[in-house]
């Protein structure tokens, strides 16, 4: 991650919002850091960088859930719900972070039309596959 760039074309110094939040505190590395590169270049502007957009997606348990109770067949919606709600507990075990991985990994790998499609739980237009009888 480049925390400090300069940026000679727009005549502008860029920062992250990490780096400008340690920059703001007087006599550490980024504050020192920063002051020489203003010294350098006085008649540049300074900007903090926005923090870029999360493109994953955006799933919730609920999403998943409502995703599975409207693309299976009334045969395996049950079996299926039963298996999310296993790997769910099963993996309340572990961290936060991990367990919600989990979950997600699961998910994503039994329904790769999610990644492909790019849709997350705000906007997925992804119609029930049709199965074959």
């Amino acid at each position: 991650m480049i925390a400090l760039q300069v940026d000679y074309l727009e005549s502008k110094i860029v920062a992250s919002q990490a780096f400008y939040k340690r920059a703001k505190i007087v006599g550490t590395p980024e504050h020192r850091k920063l002051n020489k590169c203003r010294e350098a270049f006085p008649e540049y502007d300074f900007v903090v960088r926005a923090p870029k957009q999360r493109t994953q997606n955006r799933l919730t348990y609920t999403f998943m859930e409502e995703y599975i109770m409207t693309h299976e067949t009334k045969e395996t919606v049950v079996a299926t719900l039963d298996e999310f709600w296993e790997k769910k507990q099963n993996a309340a075990c572990y961290t936060k972070g991990t367990c919600f991985s989990i979950v997600k990994s699961w998910f994503l790998h039994r329904y790769p039309e999610i990644v492909m499609c790019g849709c997350n739980a705000e906007n997925c237009d992804v119609k029930p596959l049709k199965k074959a009888s």
